[in-house]
């Protein structure tokens, strides 16, 4: 009976949905800023890039999420559900990832954030 109310109370609490605060969506703003700038500076070290570049891909997808009051989602599972809702904000993360200049990306994850916090 126990295990019951378990998976029930955790049920309620995720049909909540993610509940951001003002201080949040600062903070992630703010932390996506310090990816790109972290991207800028390290443009022509190619392992310093990838580093912020992931990080800024990793959480620019997960916290569409959150923004819309979702749980992140596992990137197989999230990106098709992006596409779906919003195919603009998919195709910059995806130029994210795969644009063939550093510029574009870093192009790219500065309209991220400002689709992501308009």
């Amino acid at each position: 009976m126990l295990v019951l109310q378990l998976l029930e109370q955790a049920a309620a609490f995720y049909s909540k949905g993610v509940q951001l605060t003002e201080a949040d969506t600062v903070k992630y703003k703010q932390y996506l800023r310090h990816k790109v700038s972290g991207m800028e500076d390290d443009i022509a070290t190619p392992y310093m890039f990838l580093r912020h570049q992931y990080a800024f891909f990793l959480r620019a997808c997960n916290w569409w999420f959150e923004v819309n009051g979702e749980y992140p989602k596992p990137f197989y599972v999230a990106m098709p559900v992006i596409r779906e809702r919003e195919p603009e904000y998919c195709e910059l993360l995806l130029t994210v990832s795969a644009a063939d200049s550093n510029e574009a990306k870093i192009a790219a994850a500065r309209r991220l954030i400002s689709k992501l916090f308009p």
